[in-house]
């Protein structure tokens, strides 16, 4: 789960926008525990302390991401390298950002579906055009995720392989919180979408 990002455009940590009663980050952890996953590793970085705070309920580990201003690239390695030092290597990781505020236990039980399905491919999520994330990567991916650089995240990888990538629809995947704009038009638009 990324959650490090310092969210300068929207001048306030988005990982804690409420949706409801739960933040964004709540909601994206609730997506993920209530599809069956069981591990989750949260990355943090600016606001590392208030973000930590808000999710002290949620059975997660949490890294810290000291490289946070690089870019989500950085965030990524940061999880991958926190699942290689344990004594169990999982089989793939899901990566999930915490400011996709129509992320469900739906689309994460999809995925997931999907990868039992088809453990080699990549199964990522499509919308508007666009592949991207909440993406599941098998481990023979973990060298090339950590060599990802900026803030592109994990779409150059899903690009360069894309003869290997399954997608699953996510209609409303296009939407994310990154300014003051798409903060007011999330709110206003929620009651009916």
């Amino acid at each position: 789960m990324l959650a490090a990002g310092g969210s300068s455009r929207l001048g306030r940590p988005k990982q804690l926008v409420r949706r409801g009663n739960k933040t964004l980050l709540q909601n994206t952890l609730d997506s993920a525990f209530n599809a069956g996953v069981d591990d989750v590793i949260v990355v943090l970085g600016a606001n590392k302390d208030l973000i930590s705070n808000s999710i002290k309920e949620y059975p997660v580990q949490t890294v810290i991401n000291e490289n946070w201003a690089t870019g989500l690239s950085s965030s990524i390695k940061k999880g991958i390298e926190a699942f290689e030092n344990r004594d169990t290597q999982p089989g793939a990781i899901l990566i999930m950002l915490s400011d996709q505020p129509h992320v469900s236990k739906t689309l994460v039980s999809e995925l997931i579906n999907w990868h039992q399905y088809s453990s080699k491919e990549i199964i990522a999520s499509q919308y508007k055009g666009i592949i991207g994330v909440p993406a599941i990567f098998p481990v023979i991916y973990f060298k090339e995720l950590k060599m990802l650089s900026g803030d592109k995240g994990a779409r150059k990888l899903l690009m360069k392989q894309a003869q290997n990538v399954k997608t699953v629809t996510f209609a409303k995947g296009h939407i994310d919180i990154d300014t003051p704009a798409d903060l007011e038009n999330y709110l206003k638009n929620k009651n009916t979408e």
